[in-house]
């Protein structure tokens, strides 16, 4: 899968980021690090990246890529899973635990015909 770079600019995140679940990740002017990974698990994605715009502004973060999920359970196991991974700067304000716990919270919420597993998880 290749990623591809977006300017963090406004317009065009109202122009091409759609209205649906999926998980964000904001870049200084490289892929790597990536900066933060979030999700849009109410099935808005838009508007979390507009909400994000607004807060990184005048940062150091300079562009963005998205990935569109297929339900907000997927949104919210990808981006537990990446920000795992790649230990994102401002992700680190949240422990593992916490995280975790916080995302089981959303997860709860989330209307799923499958109950969460725990290899759902710890994959």
């Amino acid at each position: 899968m290749q990623t591809l770079l977006i300017p963090l600019n406004k317009t065009i995140i109202k122009d091409i980021v759609p209205d649906s679940a999926g998980v964000f990740y904001l870049h200084g002017a490289s892929i790597f690090p990536i900066m933060k990974v979030g999700m849009a698990h109410d099935g808005n994605l838009r508007e979390r990246l507009l909400e994000e715009y607004d807060e990184f502004e005048r940062s150091e973060v300079t562009h963005f890529s998205f990935m569109i999920c297929s339900s907000d359970r997927e949104a919210i196991l990808i981006a537990e899973r990446e920000i795992e991974l790649y230990e994102p700067r401002y992700n680190s304000e949240q422990s593992p635990r916490k995280k975790r716990q916080s995302l089981l919270t959303m997860l709860t919420r989330v209307t799923e015909t499958r109950p969460l597993q725990v290899s759902d998880i710890y994959s």
